[in-house]
């Protein structure tokens, strides 16, 4: 059964003052076995409006678990979305050979997933066609996000992580390729969206090992069609669509792997004309991840 709304705004209460001292919590669902996603989704908007109140500018949208090689690993079986803020899109670093350097200071747990991200210079349809949504596309670009999570050892359900805007702590974006100078024909662009592969590596006591590889067909065949799937889902339920300008990140292809300060991680990007990215991690708390006023 659905939480009614007095529930929900105790739970959010419990969940805003979680997120602000940045402390683990046991999961929602435990104390309330009825948690359904709508409630999730409702909570998760009350912690939006409380960071919109802060100061927070939305800028785009994280989609999560749309990789289907990972959904029996978390218990999560289809995507779920976030917010992804001004505060919580780093800056681009000044040098990309350099790469990132992120703080991890303020996030819980932190894991850290490649991604492709997308924006778009149109509301992009709602349609299962990836031709007509890459049509939509100004840029592409890979990217690292890093989720967080606030209940002990990653366990959750669905409506568990939607609760915490979707598990996201912070996305860093490599260099934006405008799409016609990615693909010039739209089936291109669609196969080598879904066919890149991207290797992800740790630098170790015997140089840069890799810890995994995905290709973009683990996110739900496209990630394209992580973009339909969310739209879709926003138009059913009444939430507000993806519009021209917003950055979207579709999901990790590969699983999420643990972070620590001190440690260097990078990628590779094979069939598709996008660069690597790198960062190295600190434990300093910084005004992106972490910054919580």
């Amino acid at each position: 059964m659905a939480m009614n709304e007095t529930q929900q705004r105790a739970l959010a209460a419990q969940a805003i003052k979680a997120w602000g001292d940045a402390a683990l919590v046991a999961p929602f669902s435990v104390a309330y076995p009825g948690l359904q996603l709508a409630d999730g989704y409702a909570v998760m908007n009350h912690l939006h409006q409380h960071r919109v109140q802060l100061g927070w500018a939305p800028v785009g949208r994280k989609i999560g678990f749309t990789n289907t090689t990972i959904w029996q690993r978390y218990g999560v079986h289809h995507p779920i979305w976030g917010w992804v803020y001004d505060r919580t899109l780093l800056p681009a670093p000044t040098s990309h050979s350099e790469g990132y350097t992120c703080a991890l200071g303020g996030l819980l747990q932190p894991r850290i997933e490649p991604e492709i991200v997308l924006c778009f210079d149109r509301t992009p349809p709602a349609s299962d066609d990836p031709h007509e949504l890459w049509s939509a596309v100004a840029w592409v670009a890979h990217g690292f996000e890093l989720v967080q999570s606030h209940y002990p050892e990653w366990r959750f359900s669905a409506a568990d992580a939607v609760v915490f805007g979707a598990l996201h702590g912070c996305l860093m974006v490599g260099p934006r390729v405008p799409a016609q100078a990615l693909a010039s024909r739209p089936e291109d662009a669609v196969a080598a969206l879904a066919g890149l592969q991207i290797t992800l590596q740790r630098h170790g006591d015997q140089g840069w090992e890799d810890c995994d590889q995905g290709r973009g067909s683990n996110v739900l065949g496209n990630p394209l069609l992580a973009v339909a799937h969310l739209q879709r889902q926003l138009a059913r339920e009444g939430g507000p669509l993806i519009q021209a300008g917003e950055v979207v990140t579709t999901g990790t292809v590969t699983d999420a792997h643990a972070v620590a300060p001190g440690q260097s991680w990078r990628t590779q990007v094979r069939g598709l004309g996008l660069p690597g990215l790198q960062v190295r991690f600190s434990d300093a708390v910084a005004t992106g991840p972490g910054h919580r006023s």
